[in-house]
């Protein structure tokens, strides 16, 4: 377990914060004032929603995610920036019997059109929950449906993992895509299935398989199995776990997997590889 702490702030938050509170930033200029402000104070990492500058409500605007990055980056290079990627999956249900009366807080876009500020500005981080999920204590979701996943990992394949590239890893001497491998590590795709309190992006065996799939389809010569499978499997008297997960996740390693034997109390190595 790593015991460095990173702080991450969220400067604005998600939903109606601004009605909550007259402090919450809404321009451009005062959203990057208050990420450079966290900075100042030691977080690491400065999570940005941006805001219509007339209404204060969550905006999806390019242009708006544009400005918040140039103003911090004009001032502080080494604080990392998170976008969030989870505007266009709110839905607003209906009250009572009338679930299909869409509210007010409706906004529900395609998974392209919800990453374009990313696909544009390519922040160090961005943030997607894998899964919809239940947004306060009313009638609001948060839509992330598997089928999303799925196109954007077909998206990202179809750009990184051609016939051709599959093609000349396994006609040459290389055993894997380097390049790809470490495109999947920087995606979060090699940390699917280690718990976040290790490093990774536990997305469960859903979400693992979903991408399982989509890199089966893609033929990619990676070694996602043996690496990221082991995390997840489990067979009462013995277990696989991650020795140096962290490793595992951003790429390093490609294996690193241990078999503990709790008769025993021994671990041995399970065909470890080397990694990038």
């Amino acid at each position: 377990m790593n015991p460095k702490i990173i702080i991450t702030c969220a400067v604005t938050g998600a939903g109606d914060t601004v009605g909550k509170s007259p402090n919450v930033p809404v321009t451009p200029e005062q959203i990057a004032n208050s990420a450079l402000e966290a900075a100042a104070a030691g977080a690491a990492v400065v999570h940005c929603h941006v805001r219509e500058p007339k209404t204060g409500k969550g905006s999806r605007r390019v242009d708006l995610y544009k400005d918040v990055m140039e103003r911090i980056r004009a001032k502080n290079k080494e604080v990392i920036i998170n976008l969030t990627a989870g505007m266009g999956g709110d839905l607003d249900v209906g009250p009572g019997e009338t679930p299909m009366k869409w509210g007010a807080g409706t906004d529900l876009v395609g998974p392209v059109e919800r990453l374009l500020h990313v696909a544009e500005l390519r922040p160090e981080l961005c943030t997607l929950d894998c899964g919809s999920l239940n947004f306060g204590d009313g009638n609001t979701m948060v839509v992330q449906t598997p089928a999303q996943l799925r196109e954007q990992a077909r998206r990202f394949l179809k750009d990184q993992s051609s016939t051709k590239a599959v093609r000349a890893i396994l006609e040459g001497g290389d055993t894997y895509d380097r390049a790809l491998w470490k495109g999947m590590a920087d995606m979060g795709w090699l940390g699917a299935a280690v718990p976040e309190a290790y490093g990774g992006a536990d997305l469960g065996h859903e979400g693992l398989c979903v991408l399982a799939e989509e890199i089966g389809r893609a033929l990619a010569p990676v070694p996602f199995g043996s690496s990221v499978y082991l995390a997840t499997m489990h067979d009462d008297g013995e277990s696989i776990v991650f020795d140096q997960p962290i490793a595992v996740a951003s790429g390093i390693r490609n294996t690193s997997a241990m078999a503990f034997d709790p008769a025993t109390g021994l671990s041995s190595p399970v065909a470890p590889v080397g990694g990038l």
